[in-house]
């Protein structure tokens, strides 16, 4: 009897021994495997929604170079739940190889079959990418790995961040962005198989501005423009700060005061003409070069028999500017241009001012129509060519910025970056 029951306690033993081994093994399976998917991640480059509608696309004046990412940046890999599921570092162009699963070289993605990024987990469904982020938001961004996504989203860029030394960064340099679905699919690239690929465009998070020329004009009762000094350009009417997540800053305006549009006061507006030993809470500057300057740009000769000012030979004058969210003639930004030294004439007499003029741009026409929104990656193109003037005449002037209902629709070019010949809407 005795050894009846101890054949039953070990039977009953080794019952619990397999009952816990086969549990063990369930549970284990239920775990995704560590090694994860391979995804190919490919970027895109298709046309701006502007060049698309049919408007007239050129290559901008001093905007050689298309996109360039020179600081590298960052790849998050998200769940349906928003959450991150992987991060690789995105390398720079000087900064080597990667291994294409903690860190991947942007040229390895960036080229016509795209490149593999290996152990993704199995519940990612959306890849996001950021590059060239100004360094104290790139920083905060390095290795995370978990955690909401929307927190990534909520970090901020600011106009500031769109200059450099005090003039506009080129088009090269601006932060850009881009985002994918996961889908399924087979493959093999360089010797990796992948289950999964995501495709996506990167776009600047700004637009941007470019004066190439500003022309003079008759008005209606004849008289003219006959000498002046182009002394500051301003932009007003602008966001000073946008989220990677795409939620803009208050819309800075200031109206009419002519504090406002001086080198000492200029804190809503991006600065113009002379440098500032700091940066401070301006923004940003004159043209293509940092040792371009404003000077008495008069002239009687070609392109018309009236003054007019040219940055000069392939220079514009730039600035990077966050593009307002909803359509409204109301949210896109102005241009204040300061005029010294002014002096009208009716052909005979002549009618010198005393106190600086300035000439208000509320708009753009692209196309013919009013442009109501800025686009992301475009760039607004004023007088670059003859069909885009940005002309001015003595009705335009006034001693106050903002003042006086000036709709000088500008024809802007779009280019892609993307340029859109715009005029000026007074």
């Amino acid at each position: 009897m005795k050894k009846c029951k101890l054949f039953l306690n070990v039977c009953a033993a080794l019952f619990v021994v397999l009952l816990a081994s086969c549990s063990s093994q369930e549970e284990e399976n239920l775990v995704p495997s560590s090694e994860g998917n391979s995804v190919r991640i490919k970027i895109t480059r298709s046309e701006s929604p502007e060049t698309r509608a049919g408007a007239a696309v050129s290559t901008p004046v001093g905007t050689t170079k298309a996109l360039e990412i020179k600081k590298g940046g960052h790849l998050f890999f998200v769940n349906a739940s928003g959450n991150i599921t992987k991060y690789v570092r995105v390398l720079g162009s000087s900064e080597g190889a990667g291994d294409n699963e903690t860190t991947v070289q942007f040229t390895d993605i960036d080229n016509q079959e795209g490149g593999v990024i290996k152990n993704v987990p199995s519940a990612s469904v959306k890849v996001h990418i950021f590059l060239n982020l100004p360094a104290a938001v790139s920083n905060q961004l390095i290795g995370k790995s978990s955690g909401p996504f929307s927190v990534i989203e909520s970090n901020v860029v600011t106009a500031v961040d769109l200059t450099g030394g005090g003039i506009a960064l080129g088009v090269d340099s601006v932060a850009v962005s881009g985002s994918g679905n996961l889908t399924a699919t087979t493959g093999n690239l360089g010797g990796v198989d992948y289950a999964l690929e995501a495709a996506f465009n990167l776009t600047a998070i700004a637009s941007r501005i470019e004066i190439v020329q500003i022309t003079t004009a008759p008005a209606s009762n004849g008289y003219f423009i006959k000498s002046f000094d182009l002394t500051g350009i301003f932009i007003n009417n602008y966001y000073p700060s946008v989220t990677l997540g795409g939620t803009l800053g208050v819309l800075q305006n200031a109206g009419a005061s002519l504090t406002a549009y001086d080198e000492t006061h200029g804190q809503f507006f991006y600065r113009t003409q002379t440098a500032v030993t700091t940066l401070g809470t301006y923004l940003f500057t004159t043209g293509a070069t940092q040792n371009g300057s404003f000077g008495t740009y008069v002239s009687y000769n070609a392109p018309t028999t009236y003054p007019y000012v040219s940055a000069g030979l392939g220079n514009v004058w730039g600035y990077n500017i966050f593009p307002n969210a909803t359509a409204s003639a109301d949210l896109v930004p102005h241009i204040i241009i300061r005029l010294s030294n002014v002096v009208v004439s009716d052909g005979t007499t002549d009618y010198p001012y005393d106190d600086d003029q300035f000439v208000t741009v509320k708009g753009f026409l692209s196309g013919g129509s009013p442009v109501t929104q800025l686009q992301r990656g475009v760039v607004y193109q004023l007088g670059g060519s003859t069909s885009a003037k940005f002309e001015i005449t003595f009705d335009n002037l006034s001693p106050q910025p903002e003042t006086k209902p000036v709709n000088a629709l500008v024809t802007a070019t779009l280019v892609n970056w993307t340029t859109v010949n715009v005029t000026p809407a007074y």
